[in-house]
């Protein structure tokens, strides 16, 4: 009898172990995020694209932070990635991030904000490291101490006829901190996600912008709300793309 309940007492700590291990197991996700136009490939060489306001225009600069990640289990949980952060510039080919020794669960979204919380937004840029991606070494995404980061950064041109004019949104403050929500399905196995993020629709929907009718130089301030509804449209525009 004694040898039977130690048998049986080797065979639960056994599994036990075998359970805990499956639990902490881990793995690095790739999460990649491709740029488009309602489609159209985005190079920033000058190709012109027509807005749903019918502005043509084209894209010099598409740029943006990222922080508090999180994956989404079925059961309503969440999976923060602490202290991570993304800077996106797809002109200079930075359209990724990892999500490192995140634990092996099967997912059923991400989320992300675009922007930053006040108390990173307004703390000294100089106290991170050079190849951080809030290092102003990284990028002139900054505004200064008391307005902080600036959020996403959206520059270009816009024609009519053989006349044309330069604009540039800069977007942030704390009112325009977003958090994009993607349903998805993440294997746990898998070690990639894609992404797009259609930037047509930061000009269309749920606020139609005419750029004619709006003010050419945002830095959210002063702009009669455009920074607002720029940012509000952003929620639209991230999507996942289906294998």
């Amino acid at each position: 009898m004694k040898r039977i309940l130690t048998f049986l007492t080797f065979l639960f700590l056994l599994t036990s172990c075998s359970e805990d291990e499956n639990t902490l197991k881990t793995s690095d996700l790739n999460v990649v995020i491709e740029h488009n136009f309602d489609g159209q490939e985005i190079t920033f060489s000058g190709e012109k694209y027509n807005n749903e306001a019918g502005n043509e225009i084209s894209l010099e600069r598409v740029r943006y932070l990222i922080s508090n990640i999180r994956l989404q289990r079925n059961d309503g949980s969440e999976i923060i990635a602490e202290n991570l952060y993304a800077y996106i510039d797809p002109q200079k080919g930075r359209n990724s991030f990892v999500i490192p020794e995140l634990p092996r669960y099967d997912y059923v979204g991400i989320k992300f904000d675009i922007g930053l919380d006040s108390a990173i937004s307004h703390q000294d840029p100089n106290l991170w490291p050079a190849d951080h991606p809030l290092s102003l070494i990284q990028h002139n995404l900054h505004w200064g101490w008391i307005d902080g980061y600036i959020f996403c950064s959206l520059e270009g041109r816009i024609f009519n006829g053989d006349l044309s004019q330069s604009f540039v949104y800069h977007l942030g403050f704390n009112r325009n901190l977003r958090t994009i929500s993607i349903s998805t399905e993440i294997d746990k196995n898998s070690s990639l996600l894609n992404i797009e993020f259609n930037v047509a629709e930061i000009l269309r929907g749920p606020n139609l912008i005419d750029m004619t009718n709006e003010v050419f130089v945002s830095h959210s301030t002063g702009d009669n709300g455009l920074s607002d509804r720029l940012m509000d449209n952003i929620l639209n525009a991230f999507n996942p793309i289906q294998e």
